[in-house]
């Protein structure tokens, strides 16, 4: 590589032109890239603005959210604890009933079995009945049936 005499470059017009066309070319490209960079971060610093927004605003729907059911939650464990209270009176409830229940079972079996008084009362009249009967068959074949009776 030999190093440029700076008499030959002087005395050029046109290579001094092509620097300046050159530099004026590059000052332009330069303040694009400037106005480029800062388009960039104005867009960027736009969408982070957005984001940060429409991220605020889930913050707020989802502590929104979770304030509601917390509030359901405490209902929930509110009627949770009514039912529990009421399924334990029942219980005591149903237990209290037991007894009386035992009770009427024994007195709905007893009164399908005939009661011994019921049972001496109807055992009386069949005996009696058969009593009668057989006086009556005794009255039949004495002679006093005949004038009851009529003979042939």
């Amino acid at each position: 590589m030999s190093v440029p005499d700076c008499s030959t470059q002087q005395g050029d017009g046109s290579n001094l032109e092509n620097m300046e066309f050159k530099r004026h070319h590059s000052e332009l490209l330069r303040a694009a890239c400037v106005k480029l960079i800062e388009d960039t971060g104005a867009v960027c610093k736009r969408m982070q603005s957005d984001d940060s927004k429409g991220l605020g605003q889930r913050v707020r729907d989802i502590q929104f959210l979770k304030k509601e059911l917390e509030m359901k939650l405490g209902e929930t464990i509110v009627e949770m604890d009514l039912l529990l209270a009421s399924q334990s009176r029942e219980a005591r409830a149903l237990e209290a009933c037991q007894e009386p229940l035992r009770i009427t079972a024994v007195c709905l079996e007893e009164r399908s079995v005939p009661a011994v008084a019921e049972r001496n009362r109807k055992m009386f009249y069949t005996l009696l009945l058969f009593s009668c009967s057989y006086e009556f068959c005794i009255h039949r074949s004495t002679p006093e049936i005949p004038d009851v009776w009529p003979t042939k």
